[in-house]
């Protein structure tokens, strides 16, 4: 059980301890506890005690809802033992000392004065070789009192508390789809005060006896959490939440885990993956099961993976399902697998799904590809259930066509979306990738046509995208305004249901929408700054085109004719 951290404060309060005070140790006053309660996955930082401010990972966040219950076991107490002041333990709880030192009590014990003591630094060392956290738990909730539920800030708090030794537990963790934080949380041994060592100086003296121990005292529990993720992944090699894919394609999807380490003498005794498939995508086999580190998603990619161990569908983990979803287990082999490692792992599931012509597409589905990951271990007793956000097979695109340029890659187009610029990944010539409306490395915000003149944008949410020219072929003009694309989705399927065109304040054009190509609107621009729809129906567009023509073609043949008249002075004067 990782309580190390405390053993060095037990060492030292029994080394230090205050000679000049044999008969009270500390000032007949309350304490205060305050427990900082986070979530993280980057490793086990934390789990120390102090009173000042404790660095935690770059990667923790606050965990609200949080309620520990704080169980006294017993009294505090200097006693002279051979001549040497010794930090005891007395009045101790029996439900405690018999989870503790089960079949001999009188372990460690001093008799004196009729009473029963216990050196702190040996008790903290048979603490360390108690396996059952699940007990200590059940005890501290049964016997403890409980504290406020930890606020947004992951803060809760109890005051007005007696000197004595505690045992903190977390007795309920609050319900989120995308993080179980494992209940099997180290319970924490400390005592109430604790020893200022910053007030002992390096020979030992104490340089302020006035703030020589710690009454309102904050506790850092070490965090241990679950999480899992489903991303498709990405013809590069790296996970993305969505990439445009034709009907009849395969779609490569990595489902993943994190099992963090549980400390010593614990195991993982089940995992399994249950993965749905949206309507109009069927499952077709399961590529690769890895194991290793485990890596955030900005971390991952399929190089990495491949250098991961891979499990063996014959001895390490067993498939059940049939098209449309499937059910993955690692077996006891695959868990061992597992429990290896020394410190937080993850399975990784990489797989192919066919996407047929009744996928759903777009970010609105209410159809969407999941995953649910079920984690056991065998110091808990509830199974930890884990469902990865939705994932849908495509996102809406627009297909534009620049037309009238020699070379239309020299040309730069810019789109926002309301009054934030949005970023893409280039993902080859002409083709770009949402990535936000936040710049990050990589990202572009000027986007260039391939050269035949076809920009294809992918990713696109349900919204109006708004096209600036800011830069042409060099001798052209740019596009005399901006124009938006309007993409409105199906809440119901999905599908993209239509697209609309506006031209700086003059009415929509409808667009058609692709049918055979995930949702794709498609715009026709040219150089001379007409902007056509691709297969637009019939809106009156080209009618009006079409009268424009015919006047004046009539127009231009009456000059025509005039001047000949007058050429030849059969005009009238």
């Amino acid at each position: 059980m990782p309580r190390k951290g405390y053993t060095l404060f037990l060492i030292i309060t029994a080394a230090w301890l205050v000679l000049m005070y044999p008969q009270s140790i500390f000032a007949d006053r309350s304490c205060s506890l305050t427990v900082h309660s986070y979530i993280s996955q980057s490793g086990d930082a934390g789990g120390e005690t102090h009173a000042e401010e404790q660095g935690v990972p770059d990667d923790a966040s606050p965990l609200a809802g949080a309620v520990y219950s704080l169980w006294k076991v017993g009294d505090v107490v200097s006693k002279t033992l051979d001549g040497t002041v010794t930090y005891c333990a007395c009045n101790m709880n029996d439900e405690f000392m018999e989870l503790l030192i089960p079949d001999d009590r009188s372990s460690g014990s001093i008799n004196a004065d009729e009473d029963t003591y216990y050196r702190l630094a040996e008790i903290q060392d048979t603490w360390d070789k108690v396996g059952d956290e699940a007990a200590l738990t059940d005890l501290a909730r049964s016997f403890g009192s409980a504290l406020p539920s930890s606020g947004a800030d992951g803060i809760t708090q109890a005051g007005g508390l007696s000197a004595g030794l505690y045992v903190l537990a977390i007795t309920a963790v609050p319900e989120r789809d995308d993080l179980s934080v494992l209940s099997g949380h180290a319970p924490i041994l400390l005592t109430l005060p604790q020893l200022n060592t910053a007030s002992i100086g390096a020979d030992g003296e104490i340089e302020d006896p006035d703030d020589l121990w710690i009454y309102d005292v904050s506790v850092y529990p070490k965090s241990r959490t679950l999480k899992s993720g489903k991303k498709i992944l990405l013809t590069d090699g790296t996970p993305g939440d969505a990439d445009d894919r034709e009907i009849g394609s395969t779609i490569t999807f990595i489902s993943y885990v994190n099992l963090p380490d549980l400390g010593n003498d614990a195991n993982y005794d089940n995992a399994v993956l249950d993965d749905t498939m949206t309507d109009g995508l069927s499952h077709k086999v399961i590529s690769k099961v890895v194991c290793g580190a485990w890596l955030r998603e900005e971390e991952m990619s399929r190089s990495i993976l491949d250098t991961y161990k891979e499990l063996s569908p014959e001895t390490d983990y067993t498939v059940s399902g049939g098209e449309h979803g499937f059910t993955l287990s690692l077996t006891d082999e695959g868990l061992r697998e597992i429990n290896a490692f020394a410190g937080n792992s993850g399975v990784y599931v990489i797989y192919d799904v066919l996407m047929g012509p009744e996928a759903a597409v777009g970010t609105e589905g209410l159809n969407a590809n999941e995953s649910e990951w079920t984690v056991g271990t065998d110091r808990t007793g509830a199974n930890c259930i884990l469902r990865s956000p939705p994932v849908r097979a495509s996102a809406y695109g627009i297909d534009l066509i620049k037309t009238g340029l020699s070379n239309a890659s020299e040309a730069r187009f810019r789109i926002s979306r309301g009054d934030s610029i949005v970023y893409f990944d280039e993902t080859g010539s002409g083709t770009y990738t949402v990535s936000g409306t936040d710049s990050s490395e990589g990202s572009l915000s000027s986007l260039a046509p391939a050269p035949d003149g076809h920009l294809c944008v992918r990713g696109l949410d349900a919204a109006s995208y708004t096209f600036t020219e800011i830069k042409t072929e060099p001798g052209h003009s740019l596009l005399p305004s901006p124009f938006t694309v309007t993409l409105a989705g199906d809440s119901a399927s999905g599908s993209l249901a239509r697209a609309e065109l506006k031209i700086s304040g003059s009415d929509s054009i409808p667009l058609t929408v692709s049918e055979n190509n995930g949702g794709i609107a498609r715009v026709s621009v040219s150089n001379e700054g007409m902007i056509t729809p691709l297969k637009a129906g019939d809106n009156g567009y080209v009618k009006t085109a079409a009268l424009i023509f015919v006047f004046g073609s009539m127009l231009l043949g009456a000059l025509l004719f005039r001047k000949h008249r007058l050429g030849r002075g059969d005009e009238d004067p």
